[in-house]
């Protein structure tokens, strides 16, 4: 992020924005069917909620539930993860960035992923998939930056993310050949 220019920013912006608001306007007004419910309520009394937990996900849905005092906590809950998904396409343009991707082409790209069915589909209701969108997409940002220059640095972000990102969901196991192979190639 350091190499920014301001067409980016507003580029940046102009992405989340887009894409928030779109969320926002298709979110679920209340609880919507599987594992919604159990998690607003979770959430909302920092319970458990079914195996594994998501504790990251509780301490963070209850901090936003708290400071954006719109409308019933699954409604909130709602809107944060419309807040995560629409981070999740900035980021994955920040990636395409890095990659020395044309800026169009990563436009069009981070617009196609930010359509896709399955990711509009959890952006507007309350559930982990959210959240561990937002850190797969933050690992194949830090990944990309490490690609540049082989810096150790971002193996250390890299770790501290991917041990943050077991506080979401068991399946950010599935990222850990990322993670092996940077420390691999960054060996002494």
């Amino acid at each position: 992020m350091d190499n920014l220019k301001r067409p980016n920013v507003i580029i940046i912006i102009s992405l989340f924005l887009f894409f928030f608001s779109l969320y926002v306007y298709t979110a679920v007004p209340s609880v919507y069917s599987w594992d919604t419910g159990e998690i607003a309520a979770s959430i909302n009394s920092l319970g458990l909620a079914h195996p594994t937990g998501f504790p990251l996900l509780m301490l963070t849905g209850k901090l936003f539930s708290l400071a954006v005092p719109i409308g019933e906590v699954a409604f909130r809950l709602n809107l944060f993860s419309s807040v995560l998904t629409a981070l999740s396409v900035v980021f994955l343009f920040f990636t395409f960035r890095n990659l020395n991707i044309s800026k169009d082409i990563s436009i069009a790209s981070s617009f196609i992923f930010g359509f896709g069915q399955t990711i509009w589909n959890h952006a507007g209701t309350a559930n982990v998939y959210s959240l561990s969108l937002l850190f797969v997409s933050i690992l194949f940002f830090v990944f990309s930056k490490w690609q540049q220059g082989k810096e150790i640095k971002f193996v250390y972000w890299c770790s501290f993310i991917f041990g943050l990102s077991f506080g979401t969901h068991i399946l950010m196991v599935s990222l850990l050949p990322l993670l092996m192979l940077m420390l691999w190639e960054t060996r002494q």
